[in-house]
């Protein structure tokens, strides 16, 4: 077992009742509000791309919208493999379950769970 700090999140096994129910809390809706975000500028982009054949017309400022930083900031991980890795699944999920009749809540439930997953394999 690698030697992460204890408040990081991959220690997330070991922290108290009360500190995973915060932590988790925190989390969740960081990454529901990234949720609610991606599917506001796709919807966004969507619009000011109807008539525009190459669908390349793009608000600048959604590049610079990155509450996964803060998320990988509150939970400590600061290895750029493991942030690239936990990213890649974020985006995956959150594109493979944006048409479904899942609630933004319910989707990032599913999001949470799944990194918590991926963040015990880290150590």
């Amino acid at each position: 077992m690698k030697n992460f700090d204890l408040d990081s999140f991959y220690n997330w096994p070991n922290f108290s009742k009360k500190t995973l129910y915060f932590k988790q809390k925190i989390f969740f809706e960081i990454i529901e509000d990234f949720l609610v975000l991606h599917e506001w500028f796709n919807e966004f982009n969507s619009l000011i791309n109807h008539y525009n054949p190459k669908k390349d017309f793009h608000i600048e400022i959604e590049n610079k919208l990155n509450s996964l930083n803060l998320f990988f900031t509150i939970a400590m991980i600061e290895n750029e493999d493991h942030k690239a890795h936990l990213e890649d699944i974020i985006l995956d999920m959150v594109r493979k379950t944006m048409d479904s009749k899942k609630s933004s809540s319910e989707r990032a439930q599913l999001i949470c769970s799944r990194l918590k997953e991926e963040i015990l394999k880290f150590q």
